[in-house]
This record gives C-alpha cells, sequence and structure tokens, in this order.
C-alpha cells in the first residue's frame, strides 16, 4: 500500500500510468472498464480531488481499495463516470463546486463519516447500490438529473435538506437504520420509494414536488410522517410491503390515492382543502386515527378492513406480531362529506368517538357500531360520557334519515335515546345531591330548593316510561308483553271484585265454555271505551270501578304505545 501525505504525492500519483487502466474486467461494472483506478493507497492528509493535475478528468474514475484516513472533498470537471467501489473513508466526503458529466455510482466501500453533497452540478445519474455509511448522509444543495437509491446501509440519518432534481429522487432498496428525512429541495418530476427498509422514522416537509409523491413498496417499522410542504399529488400503492404508522399532518390541497396497503396506525390530522381529496382503497389496519381533522374536500374510503392484529418482520427477517386491539378514532373533528363504502366495521374491537362533526358522512353496506355490538368509549382512556354519546348517535340517526336507511336509522335513534337518557339521569342525579347537600347544611336552602325545582323529573320519566313499553317506539313485542302483564292481572281483580260473580280457579274449570268466555270478555276489556255491566250486565262497585278505570288508563296508554311500535316504519 502506498502511504500520501499530502495533496501534491496524492495530485502526483494520479498522474502516474499505472493508475490508467483498459478494458479490464471489474464486478460490479457492467462494461470492461477503461479510465483512473485509485487503488492501494492510504491518504492520511485531508485531500481535494479538484481535478487540477488531469483537469478537467476525461476518463472514467473508480476508487478501488483506497483508505482515506481523513476527508476527501471533490470538486472540478469530470467528465465520464465515477465509481466509489470498496475502499475506507475514515473522513467525510464532500461534493462541492464539481461538475459531473458521467454518472456518480457508489457500489461498495465503508463511510466511516458524514457524505454530503454541498453543490455542483450532476449531468447524469447518481447512484447508491451499495455500501455502508456509519454517519449521516445529507444532500445540502446541488442539480441532479436523478438521484437513485437501490441499496447500501445507512446506520444514521440521511437527509435531503436542499437540491434541484430535474427527473426523480428513487429509492428502490437498502436499509435505513436512522431518519430519512425530506425537509427540502425541488422534485421536478416527483420523489418514489418502491423499496427499501425503514427502521426509523421517513419524513417528507418543506419540499417542493412538482410531480407525484409515489410510495409502492418498502417496508416501514415505524412512522411515515407527511408534513407541509407543496404536493401535486400522493400515491401509495404498497402491496407487498407494509407500513407501521402513516400519518398526515398537512394541509391537503392534492389528491392522495393510497391502496392495497398494510398499515399498523393510520392518522389523519388537520385539513383537507376544497381542492384536495383522498382515496383509501382495499387497505388494512389496526387503527384509524382522525384527530383535530378538517375536510372541506372529499374522503372516500373503499373496502377499509380492520385487524386485530398485524404482522410485521423485523430486518432480520423475524415476526413481529402486534395484538392490540382494532380501533376506529374519531376525536375533535369535522368530517365534512366523508364516505366510508363496504368498511368491515364488525372486525372493529373498539370505537372512540367524541366532540366531531358526523352529520355530513355516510355509509353504505356496513355501518358505524352500535355499542351492544362493539365497545364504544369518548375516549382513548375508555371512559363513556352519555353526553357525549347521545351527540354522536343522535347525528348518525340523522345521517340515516338523509340516506333513506330507515333500518339503521331505528337503531341509532335507540343509541341515541339510550345515551340521553344516562345522560339526563347523571345531570338529574348530581343536581339533587348539591341541592339536598346544601339543604342538609343550612346554606341559602331556599336557592337549593329552586335547584330541586330545576330538576328535569318529567323528562326521565317519560323517557323511563318509552323505553320500558315499546323500547322507545321500535319494538311492538314488547309494548304487547307489556299490554298483558298490565292487563291480565286488572282483568282478574276486575273479575274478583265485581259484586254478585264469582270467578273460579283450577283445573277443572278449564273448560272450552270458559276459556272462550273469558277470552272474549277479556278482548272486550282491552277496549278502553268498553261498557261498565260487559260482564253478565253487572254494575260495578266502588272498588271493581277503580279498578276499571285504572285499567282503561293504563291499557289505552299500551294500545297507543303497541300501535306507535307498528308505526316504526313510518315518519318520525
Amino acid at each position: 500500500m502506498k502511504i500520501i501525505n499530502s495533496q501534491s504525492e496524492f495530485d502526483s500519483f494520479l498522474l502516474e500510468k499505472d493508475n490508467r487502466v483498459k478494458d479490464q474486467i471489474i464486478d460490479g461494472i457492467d462494461n470492461p472498464f477503461n479510465g483512473i483506478v485509485i487503488k492501494d493507497i492510504v491518504v492520511r492528509v485531508p485531500v481535494r480531488f479538484n481535478s487540477k493535475p488531469v483537469s478537467p478528468v476525461s476518463s472514467r474514475l473508480l476508487f478501488l481499495n483506497a483508505e482515506f484516513q481523513s476527508s476527501l472533498v471533490l470538486s472540478g470537471q469530470f467528465l465520464s463516470d465515477v465509481y466509489l467501489l470498496d475502499g475506507k473513508y475514515h473522513e467525510s466526503i464532500n461534493f462541492e463546486n464539481c461538475r459531473f458529466s458521467g454518472r456518480l455510482v457508489f457500489l461498495g466501500g465503508q463511510f466511516n463519516k458524514g457524505v454530503s453533497f454541498k453543490s455542483g452540478e450532476f449531468v447524469k445519474e447518481v447512484l447508491i447500490i451499495g455500501g455502508t455509511f456509519f454517519s449521516d448522509f445529507d444532500i445540502e444543495g446541488g442539480e441532479f438529473k436523478s438521484f437513485e437509491i437501490h441499496g447500501g446501509e445507512f446506520r444514521q440519518c440521511t437527509q435531503i435538506s436542499g437540491g434541484k432534481f430535474e427527473f426523480t429522487l428513487s429509492v428502490s432498496g437498502g436499509e435505513f437504520y436512522k431518519g430519512f428525512e425530506i425537509d427540502g429541495g425541488i422534485f421536478n418530476q416527483g420523489i418514489i420509494i418502491s423499496g427499501g427498509t425503514f427502521i426509523s422514522d421517513f419524513s417528507i416537509s418543506d419540499c417542493t414536488l412538482n410531480h407525484s409523491l409515489i410510495i409502492s413498496g418498502g417496508n416501514f417499522f415505524d412512522d411515515v410522517v407527511l408534513q407541509d410542504g407543496n404536493y401535486q399529488s400522493i400515491e401509495i400503492k404498497n402491496k407487498l410491503g407494509f407500513i407501521n404508522v402513516l400519518c398526515f399532518l398537512i394541509d391537503l390541497k392534492c389528491e392522495v390515492r393510497i391502496e392495497n396497503t398494510t398499515i399498523n396506525v393510520f392518522e389523519l390530522s388537520q385539513l383537507i382543502k376544497k381542492s384536495g381529496a383522498l382515496y383509501l382503497k382495499k387497505c388494512t389496519v389496526n387503527e384509524f386515527v382522525i384527530d383535530e381533522f378538517e375536510n372541506e374536500g372529499k374522503v372516500s374510503i373503499f373496502n377499509l378492513n380492520f385487524k386485530e392484529f398485524i404482522t410485521l418482520r423485523n430486518p432480520q427477517g423475524l415476526k413481529i406480531e402486534t395484538k392490540t386491539p382494532s380501533k376506529l378514532v374519531i376525536l375533535d373533528s369535522d368530517l365534512g362529506k366523508l364516505s366510508f363504502f363496504d368498511a368491515k366495521f364488525d372486525k372493529l374491537s373498539q370505537l372512540i368517538i367524541s366532540g366531531s362533526k358526523l352529520i355530513d358522512i355516510s355509509t353504505t353496506e356496513k355501518h358505524l357500531p352500535l355499542s351492544t355490538e362493539t365497545p364504544v368509549f369518548s375516549d382513548e382512556e375508555g371512559t363513556r360520557n352519555p353526553e357525549s354519546l347521545a351527540q354522536v348517535y343522535n347525528q348518525l340517526f340523522i345521517v340515516m334519515q338523509r340516506l333513506g336507511n330507515k333500518t339503521q336509522e331505528l337503531k341509532y335513534f335507540i343509541e341515541y335515546m339510550k345515551w340521553h337518557k344516562r345522560a339526563l339521569f347523571n345531570s338529574n342525579k348530581e343536581r339533587f345531591k348539591k341541592a339536598w347537600r346544601g339543604i342538609l347544611s343550612g346554606d341559602k336552602p331556599v336557592k337549593h330548593i329552586q335547584t330541586l325545582t330545576e330538576i328535569e323529573w318529567s323528562t326521565s320519566a317519560s323517557l323511563w316510561l318509552n323505553k320500558t313499553t315499546n323500547k322507545f317506539g321500535v319494538s311492538w313485542i314488547r309494548a304487547f308483553g307489556v299490554l298483558l302483564l298490565i292487563a291480565i292481572p286488572l282483568y282478574i281483580f276486575f273479575l274478583v271484585f265485581l259484586p254478585n260473580f264469582e270467578i273460579h280457579f283450577g283445573l277443572k274449570y278449564l273448560t272450552s265454555s270458559n276459556i272462550t268466555f273469558h277470552i272474549a270478555h277479556f278482548l272486550y276489556f282491552l277496549l278502553p271505551i268498553h261498557k261498565f255491566d260487559f260482564v253478565n250486565g253487572v254494575l260495578p262497585d266502588n272498588t271493581s270501578l277503580l279498578i276499571d278505570v285504572i285499567s282503561r288508563i293504563l291499557v289505552g296508554y299500551m294500545l297507543y304505545q303497541f300501535i306507535a311500535a307498528f308505526r316504526q316504519f313510518g315518519k318520525r
């Protein structure tokens, strides 16, 4: 190995004839190599490859089995391809004030400190095919035709904070152990992610995309976060890979399409503007979180599947199973014209919903579940606020009215009334406790007695009666059962106390004539306008008359409840 101790020694080395090869076959390079090979040297001082001794560099250039113990700066003009294959680079490699007319290709090597693109013009592709990068990989500036990452190990952060890309920035492979951050730059033909393993965050913010952001492959073990930036369109079709967390923290003004993708946690927040749209199709999620979100545009969700757990694979290929319950979380949001088409709500383990406007949404095939079908909570701590849930199901009831789905409308109406009843009961209970404590303490009892009069006793009683007698107007079977439960004892007591009439009990009196007699008179008894002497012309005395009057009131009320329940599919 030749030792280089100065810039001049390095420049002289580049001029040596032994470094020029012709038609040499080198692994990793398609065609026979013709050009300058930098190999079998150890450079102990910082050097700048400024192409002065061979200016401009017209030959292809290959770094092969070279060791740079200090920094390396590439500047000047390079008219042909430059390859980095094997070798060790102990300090940083910087590309600045350079012009590459050919390709720049990383085929391998060990890069112990940062690799940084600061400025320059790259007329052809920059390709990262291999290599191990133990420190940050940065693109701070420069003009690129295209930048492609096909492989390599990136042990620290990969960051793109500047630069102009005429064509795409694309990632089809590689392992990224720390964050992959795009927080600047201009991408005229967009960004394409078709592969790679992202162990930490993948984030995009504050950049300009004049074309699409496309994610069609890759495994994302941590968050995928899309933040502020200028997006033309976003397309995610990651059928073979998966995304652990997909988070939109942007005001969307463009069209977003997500199809055939497995997502552990999908988070939607902030705003979709009138010009924006989100289409989610045939995706599988574990948690779908809509938090502090406002929809002014269009959101259509097709065939969304919820799974109790999702199988992931870590970089070593071992299976990881997350067994968290599947959730739909909607908090403090205005969903606007959001549509669910055949979402698998029956696969949900939990529905958490509160403080949101739902009145303009639509659902088809399957609908947001009832509390009797799926545990429904008001927050992620698992509490149930009856007032909040009453508002939720009241909105869903109105949604089904608008959509003309009478069956689901009635189900939501029952849920609304159930939670409204509980909310009113809790409110009355708290008022009563407060007033009673005040009265007992002797602190302005008149004021607390006034509080007692504000308790909505009549509304609570009405709700209780409606639930008990016909399940808020939807169950004629319950109304019929309660009717019989009230009418039969009253009929028996009426006959027992009727003067000059004997009623007998026992199996021997179960004759056909007795049975037909009592069935006929019982049905007549159910008529609120029946005659007082309908039983054998016998007029009731005071006791039997009282029972008769009470029965007319109660049976009349239950007949009304029975008829009202039968009209459940009429106008409400």
